[in-house]
């Protein structure tokens, strides 16, 4: 008995660094000496569907930049293909349940020569080459509530999976997890890379109804086609995922001052589920959440902090693959208050330029591109 509890000890000892991960603390202040400058935008470009009957800007929600420099853009029933100087070029989406026609879009993907497309019901994969032939579509199973494909790497799918939360309580707030498995073309079984929960708010009634909200994101980024950054937590944390070892092999983070909701829309979380009649609204938050946004420049990330000042814009912070904190910038979109960041999948960095879908006072729609000026000579 005692040689097993030896040994069981020991495996422990070896077993536990792969668990969990050294987190590398940065100061509150980067390396850089010109850090917490503001950055020239400069509007050079913009798409609108004035004057047009091949496309129209309903609600567009989704913006991704091709290799080539061509713009993706995501709305109902439509996936927009431009070139690079804003021509039109095809709606990619064929509506229907045959092979290479969609009915709903989660998300989607762009290599050198193919647009890669997750379908969710039917759930499939559906790819199609830059002229928009159809190269394959096959079907995926995955068992979960939902699932949103977040990158490719070699032959693996890599989607973040969650299911509802198990609401035993009355009223609380859980870590519901959000896991990141892959999945390899034609494969039954998933593959775990990890589990990554955020903060949920559940309440129960009398009645027997029940209800959630999410009360912080989940936010992604692929780097080199290789490596997912990932924030998770309210909190300042970072997390490196290696896809080819399919594991964590970074965390990273930095002092950081909290920042209170400046107004009572911010202070509370409504969802859209409805119990014992009523809206449900989360519990005042005391903060807002430190990272609102990833941008990948060159071989940077650029972390989007909830820290805004109104004449400079949002706190841009810069870490180098290596998780350093090596710089910080402010960024803000000529003539409005400020870039709204908040809104992952409506802003892009590629290469120097900063691509945004923006709302008009008069409820129409643009797609901008914007060139980064200021840039920096570090250290």
């Amino acid at each position: 008995m005692r040689k097993f509890i030896f040994l069981l000890a020991c495996s422990f000892i070896f077993i536990f660094p792969l668990w969990t991960q050294q987190v590398i603390e940065n100061p509150e202040k980067p390396l850089a000496k010109n850090a917490g400058r503001a950055v020239t935008l400069k509007e050079v470009m913009k798409i609108t569907d004035e004057g047009t009957d091949q496309y129209y800007f309903k609600s567009p929600s989704l913006l991704h930049i091709a290799p080539d420099s061509s713009i993706y853009v995501l709305d109902r029933d439509q996936l927009l293909q431009f070139d690079q100087n804003g021509k039109f070029i095809r709606n990619c989406f064929k509506k229907g349940q045959g092979p290479g026609e969609l009915s709903y879009i989660s998300d989607y993907l762009l290599t050198d020569k193919n647009i890669i497309i997750h379908n969710t019901y039917p759930s499939k994969i559906v790819i199609f080459d830059n002229t928009g032939a159809l190269v394959k579509d096959f079907a995926v199973r995955i068992k979960a509530s939902s699932s949103k494909l977040l990158a490719l790497c070699g032959n693996d799918y890599y989607f973040l999976t969650a299911s509802s939360p198990e609401i035993k309580g009355e009223e609380g707030v859980i870590d519901q997890p959000q896991n990141i498995v892959s999945l390899l073309e034609g494969a039954e079984v998933t593959k775990d890379i990890g589990a990554f929960p955020i903060q949920t708010y559940i309440r129960n009634s009398n009645s027997g109804g029940s209800g959630w909200i999410s009360l912080n994101k989940f936010i992604t980024i692929s780097f080199k086609r290789e490596y997912l950054f990932i924030s998770h937590t309210p909190e300042y944390l970072v997390k490196l995922i290696d896809m080819k070892n399919g594991m964590v092999i970074r965390v990273f983070r930095r002092k950081y001052e909290r920042v209170e909701p400046s107004s009572d829309t911010e202070k509370s979380i409504r969802g859209g589920a409805m119990v014992d009649g009523k809206l449900l609204i989360a519990p005042a938050k005391k903060f807002v959440d430190d990272i609102v946004n990833f941008f990948v420049h060159n071989n940077e990330l650029w972390v989007a902090t909830s820290t805004k000042e109104k004449d400079k814009g949002v706190l841009i912070d810069v870490y180098n693959y290596e998780g350093t904190y090596t710089d910080s910038f402010y960024m803000k979109l000529p003539g409005r208050a400020e870039i709204n960041v908040t809104l992952p999948d409506s802003h892009v960095v590629f290469g120097d330029f900063l691509y945004a879908i923006e709302k008009n006072a008069d409820a129409t729609y643009a797609v901008k591109k914007y060139t980064i000026g200021g840039q920096r000579k570090f250290p």
